[in-house]
């Protein structure tokens, strides 16, 4: 006589027997609601677990690092160059040296990517730009592994997050301002983008930056718009001010195992490039305000339509070439760090945020030279 399971029991996959014979309605009911349980208790799991990683990232994985190095290196230098132009368009136009085309008075970096591309071999030299802004872009916004069993990606790793900050202030330092600069570069590789197929005598025409901020005034909407803008942009300013005040960022450099003249030298740079890029914020933030009251210029992109408010005034042309020379130093600043600064982002205590899970996956934390006492 064949063998029946009382149906109160459930199959075992300890049972192979029991696992062999018919299943009732019942049993195939109860099989669902655990898998359905099981399921949900799996995605919460990974769920939480992912959300730790977010909020204490472990940043970049060891067998990324190199990648890592060399897209910040070769990125730095493209990110030099743009701000060296810019400079030297700034000094220019607060020297009334008339640049050819729709560069002249145009210190931003469309007008230093017009400005390339008017050289007689102008294509290559924008390829080559578009590759080195695309390092840089993809620096701020890396793509590696979010965990080392899994399959899945993030964009950003939070490299440098610390274990003595906040969660917060580790998000708005490493991630939230790496994937803002991301998306800025991304929008300078689109416009470099459109200019590289036009021929060089057309590629002024591609300076056609519409009637913002001047139109936005004309609406609720947009006020409120400005009003965002202007606010971002007195943060930003904020921010390169404290830059350009303190030393919080003296611990990316790999400079006190060096002379003294490379060590002061790079701090000396530092300091006046990030008090150029304040003055730069500054006037975008008043170009939004005052937009708000009145109309206001919109020839050229918004970095150069704020600069170029310094013009009408001999003590505005001063300013101006002044800041001008602040960029040029932040330019050279930039190139110097593709030698001098540590590639990826060290923790400013040397202490990653997730520094635990990294223990478990068997890495280590940072030893730096400059850890020492010099």
């Amino acid at each position: 006589m064949p063998r029946v399971r009382n149906p109160i029991d459930s199959p075992s996959i300890d049972d192979p027997l029991a696992l062999s014979l018919p299943m009732t309605p019942l049993d195939a009911s109860r099989l669902r609601s655990s898998d359905s349980r099981a399921g949900h208790s799996g995605f919460r799991h990974s769920f939480e677990e992912r959300w730790a990683r977010f909020v204490h990232p472990t940043g970049v994985k060891s067998k990324h690092k190199k990648i890592v190095t060399w897209l910040g290196r070769i990125g730095f230098v493209a990110k030099g160059v743009v701000y060296g132009l810019v400079g030297g368009m700034t000094c220019a136009s607060a020297s009334k040296l008339r640049l050819p085309g729709k560069a002249n008075e145009n210190e931003s970096p469309q007008g230093a990517f017009i400005f390339i591309g008017g050289f007689p071999i102008g294509t290559p030299l924008l390829i080559i730009t578009f590759i080195g802004v695309l390092f840089y872009s993809v620096w701020r916004f890396i793509i590696s592994h979010y965990f080392n069993l899994h399959n899945s990606w993030e964009a950003i790793t939070g490299q440098g997050s610390d274990a003595q900050f906040s969660a917060k202030k580790n998000f708005f330092r490493y991630r939230l301002s790496p994937f803002v600069s991301a998306c800025v570069y991304a929008g300078y590789l689109y416009y470099i983008a459109k200019l590289i197929p036009i021929v060089q005598d057309d590629r002024d025409e591609e300076d056609s930056p519409g009637c913002f901020p001047a139109c936005w005034r004309d609406t609720a909407l947009g006020r409120a718009g400005l009003v965002a803008i202007g606010v971002a942009f007195c943060i930003a300013t904020l921010t390169q001010l404290i830059n350009a005040f303190t030393a919080n960022w003296h611990g990316d450099l790999r400079v006190r195992h060096m002379s003294k003249i490379e060590m002061y030298g790079m701090y000396t740079l530092g300091h006046v490039g990030f008090f150029a890029r304040a003055g730069v914020f500054l006037f975008v933030a008043v170009l939004m305000f005052k937009a708000l009251a009145e109309p206001v210029d919109s020839t050229h992109s918004t970095v150069a339509n704020a600069l170029n408010l310094l013009l009408p005034t001999k003590a505005g042309q001063v300013l101006m070439f002044i800041v001008g020379l602040g960029l040029v130093v932040f330019g050279l600043f930039a190139i110097l760090n593709a030698v001098y600064k540590y590639f990826p982002t060290p923790p400013p205590s040397r202490l990653h945020d997730g520094r635990e899970e990294e223990e478990e996956e068997g890495a280590t934390t940072f030893s730096l030279p400059h850890s020492q006492p010099a």
